[in-house]
């Protein structure tokens, strides 16, 4: 975080638990942390409402950097025996090496369209449109904000930057008091010294 929004170390790093999110407990497979969203989110295409059915939230996931457009853009969906099959696991963790400055982690939200929960989803049947639908109409909702635990706060503890300076403590204090009062705020393991000309 440091890298990407405060170049000169005076950002902060943000700690909350494993489970911070309004979820059931999470379960742990293939070493990935996953949990399942309790509330229904919903994505707006085009003029119609789709409700999504949240399947799991994975990660934290360590970004890839490549130049290779089958890993950047990975084909997802395949066909098996005449079904349409979704295969989730390797969208959204590579980016281009220009953006490796990063060094990112990210959660992903793994979801399907409710619309497309047919039985059999073959090619020219019922959900066909709508399968269709989301790749030609205008995608209106362009975010998803799951809820966070509000007891998941209590645990948030924020990690100055190395060379952050008074004003930036100042700002961090202003603003646990004000919306979040349990929060700990605590100086950053690594020592570096400013560089004076």
């Amino acid at each position: 975080m440091w890298s990407l929004y405060a170049p000169d170390m005076r950002g902060c790093r943000l700690c909350l638990p494993a489970d911070f999110l309004a979820t059931a407990p999470p379960v742990f497979e293939a070493g990935v942390p996953r949990q399942e969203l309790i509330n229904h989110l919903e994505v707006r295409i085009g003029k119609e409402e789709f409700p999504v059915t949240v399947k799991y939230v994975d990660g934290p996931i360590k970004v890839k950097y490549t130049e290779d457009d089958s890993i950047l853009r990975p084909q997802i969906v395949d066909f098996n025996a005449g079904n349409r099959v979704i295969v989730p696991r390797l969208l959204g963790i590579a980016k281009r090496p220009e953006w490796k400055f990063e060094r990112e982690w990210r959660y992903r939200i793994v979801a399907v369209l409710e619309n497309l929960r047919d039985p059999v989803l073959k090619p020219g049947g019922r959900s066909e449109p709508h399968f269709r639908s989301i790749y030609t109409l205008p995608m209106l909702t362009e975010a998803l904000y799951p809820k966070l635990r509000p007891e998941a706060l209590k645990h948030l503890v924020i990690t100055m930057g190395p060379l952050a300076e008074r004003a930036d403590w100042e700002i961090a204090s202003l603003a646990t008091e004000r919306y979040a009062p349990a929060v700990t705020v605590e100086e950053s393991a690594i020592a570096l010294r400013r560089r004076t000309n």
